[in-house]
């Protein structure tokens, strides 16, 4: 008689032999040769405009010099238009920090929370003033 831990060991090898048994067997169940796909171009889709994009970037200004700068200077105007989303402590910014401020287009979206634990409430401050502001605008 086999000892409960050698059953659980040939009931796993077994399954896993069926599993190889299967998953080796051909799976030429239904042929492919019966169905037939044709592929039609109903309309000429090239002439279509390319869809406006709107960014909004979450951001912090201790990031102004480093990150939020890279995005504004590399793949932040690719899009039609793009938006840092941030809080306003204006009266703890560095000097560099309110110069970069400055530069770049800062969503005048108020009451955000201040810290990475409220970047729901941001995201959802964010999309309302895209929604607001922009709807008929970008797609």
């Amino acid at each position: 008689m086999l000892s409960l831990n050698n059953r659980k060991r040939c009931i796993s090898i077994g399954i896993i032999l069926i599993t190889i048994l299967n998953i080796s067997s051909p799976t030429n169940i239904y042929s492919t040769n019966r169905i037939k796909i044709q592929l039609q171009r109903s309309e000429n889709y090239s002439h279509t405009p390319s869809p406006r994009t709107l960014c909004l970037i979450l951001t912090s200004p201790k990031y102004f010099p480093t990150r939020t700068k890279a995005v504004h200077e590399t793949w932040g105007p690719r899009g039609d238009r793009h938006f840092f989303i941030t809080e306003y402590p204006e009266n703890d910014m560095t000097s560099d920090q309110f110069n970069i401020k400055n530069q770049i287009s800062i969503s005048p979206v108020k009451n955000i929370t201040l810290g990475y634990d409220h970047l729901t409430q941001k995201s959802k401050l964010a999309f309302l003033f895209a929604y607001e502001n922009y709807f008929n605008n970008f797609d």
